[in-house]
């Protein structure tokens, strides 16, 4: 919770009066596909990423009146370092579970933060935005 969700709202304290006195900005969190859902084994991990995803709305709804937007990237597994250093089985078995078979790679993330800043976005707020690669849009019913 200290990482994930103090951090956030630590950062927004500090930085939220200037932007408040330009009466325009975007903040952008990073949350994850794993505040969406439920994981095995990861109850902690997904109650903080949980807390992430419902913090941007109420910072949107706190923040609007002041032209400023919120919103938050929940991506899925990306090709980091640390996800580099998984087995090939593990890597393999995501590929394998994402509908679009690949892992996002760190420029994907950072495109969507481009466009969320970005004047094309200027009606987005309060919103969390899926980069996964697909991981979150299965209901869990086998194929028929």
């Amino acid at each position: 919770m200290a990482v994930d969700v103090k951090s956030i709202y630590l950062m927004t304290k500090a930085f939220i009066p200037g932007i408040i006195k330009r009466r325009a900005g975007s903040i952008i969190n990073i949350a994850s596909v794993a505040g969406l859902l439920g994981d095995y084994s990861m109850p902690a991990y997904n109650a903080a990423k949980g807390a992430v995803v419902n913090l941007v709305r109420s910072m949107a709804l706190d923040y609007g009146p002041y032209g400023i937007r919120v919103n938050n990237i929940n991506p899925g597994v990306t090709n980091t370092p640390m996800f580099k250093g998984n087995p090939e089985t593990v890597k393999q078995s995501y590929r394998d579970a994402s509908p679009l078979k690949r892992i996002a790679e760190p420029e994907e993330i950072a495109n969507v933060a481009y466009f969320l800043v970005s004047e094309e976005a200027s009606a987005i707020t309060g919103q969390n935005i899926g980069a996964s690669m697909g991981y979150g849009i299965w209901s869990g019913q086998p194929k028929q």
